[in-house]
């Protein structure tokens, strides 16, 4: 449930994002806040230099790129700290026969 409901923020900041952008992008900085580090690595190294640019021009590569991309990391992320730390499956040991 709690990756599910971070998912759905993300999406939520991103449609947000589009209906209350300035021009200049500060709306989308809750998203990229929330989906850091990935995004910022993103923003920096890829789109910076270059590369990859062209291929995440416009509206769909913006999703895809950090909604996606930097989001689906952050929850695989999650699902790992909820799985292995949080909620570890408990080990069953064999009943004790005398």
């Amino acid at each position: 449930m709690a990756l599910f409901g971070y998912n759905i923020l993300l999406m939520a900041l991103f449609i947000l994002g589009l209906l209350a952008d300035d021009g200049f992008g500060w709306a989308f900085l809750p998203l990229l806040l929330c989906t850091a580090p990935w995004s910022f690595i993103i923003n920096t190294v890829l789109l910076h230099a270059g590369f990859a640019a062209g291929w995440f021009d416009g509206l769909i590569g913006n999703f895809i790129l950090f909604v996606v991309l930097c989001g689906g990391t952050n929850s695989a992320l999650l699902y790992l700290l909820i799985t292995r730390v949080i909620y570890p499956k408990a080990v069953k040991t064999p009943p004790l026969t005398p």
